[in-house]
Order: structure tokens, then C-alpha cells, then sequence
């Protein structure tokens, strides 16, 4: 006899990748020279299914590209529960806003498939581009705000279809 497990169905995110732009899109205007002294300035690690890349709360020194595979950014509420906020791929950043502000992650990050892997800018890393490059320092920062407006934007529009009742 054969045993099937039970399919467990997958919660629906908040937002998907397709609706959020991609930062190696945004930054598709640095010159040649450009990319490369930022890929000179990035580390890079790989991860397996499951495996934490930031926990909810913990401190954010880096920014995260995505280069291969996918990572689920989740929230983890006060009663144990989790909510997945969104699945990114492929170009994607994570961990913008700890990078950006100093503050914690206010997501947890979990790779979501297996031979998942991030580029990472770490912030004396960045610190050293500013001194280096200030113009491409501007460049990265310009990017990395252009996305978190436009997820800020996207999020704008759910909520409003939210609080309307909307069931989407």
C-alpha cells in the first residue's frame, strides 16, 4: 500500500514578487565600472530550504540581493503565529530597512527553497563605497528607495482594499 502525505496548502502572501520591482532593475543604469566595484564590495552565502537568513528582531548590518532561489519574509505575531508576508526571487533585496535605518529586522527572512543564495552589502562595506564612490553610494540609495516606495505604495493599495472590504 502506498502512503501519501497530506498536501499542506501553502498561505497566500501579502504581496508577490511579479508586483514588486526587482533592485537589479533599478540599478540597470550603472555604468560597467560601477557594478563592478560594488560586486567588489559584496559577499556572498548560500542556503538550504528553511534555513534563517535574519530572524524578526535581530540586528540589520547588511543588505541582501538575492541571487538565486527564493526567500519568504515573514512576520512573527506576539501569539506564536506566523504570517508570510511575501516570496522574493531572483534581484530581489531583503533587510532594506534595518540596512538603511539601523534598526532590527522587522521581518524574519527564511530561504523558501533549497539552494537558495544572497549577495551581501555589508553597511562597512557601503561605508567604504561613500568614501570610494559617493556617486555610486547615491546610486545605490537612490535604488534601494525607489523599491521601498513602491512596496510602501503596493501595501498602500491593499490596505485600502482591506479596510473597503474587498476579498482579494
Amino acid at each position: 500500500m502506498i502512503r501519501t502525505m497530506p498536501v499542506q496548502e501553502e498561505k497566500k502572501a501579502l504581496l508577490t514578487a511579479e508586483d514588486l520591482p526587482r533592485f537589479d532593475e533599478m540599478l540597470s543604469f550603472l555604468s560597467n565600472a560601477e557594478v563592478q566595484v560594488l560586486f567588489e564590495h559584496l559577499d556572498s552565502k548560500d542556503f538550504q530550504e528553511n534555513e534563517m537568513l535574519f530572524h524578526q528582531g535581530g540586528e540589520g548590518q547588511t543588505l541582501y540581493i538575492i541571487s538565486k532561489g527564493s526567500f519568504n519574509i515573514v512576520i512573527e505575531n506576539a501569539d506564536g503565529s506566523r504570517n508570510t508576508l511575501v516570496r522574493l526571487s531572483v534581484g530581489h533585496i531583503i533587510g532594506e530597512i534595518a540596512f538603511l535605518m539601523g534598526t532590527p529586522h522587522s521581518a524574519t527572512a527564511e530561504a523558501a527553497e533549497p539552494d537558495s543564495g544572497v549577495y551581501m552589502l555589508h553597511r562597512h562595506h557601503f561605508e567604504a563605497i561613500v568614501l570610494e564612490d559617493p556617486t555610486l553610494a547615491f546610486k545605490v540609495i537612490q535604488a534601494i528607495n525607489k523599491v521601498l516606495c513602491y512596496r510602501l505604495s503596493r501595501v498602500n493599495k491593499q490596505l485600502s482594499a482591506i479596510l473597503r472590504g474587498d476579498k482579494k
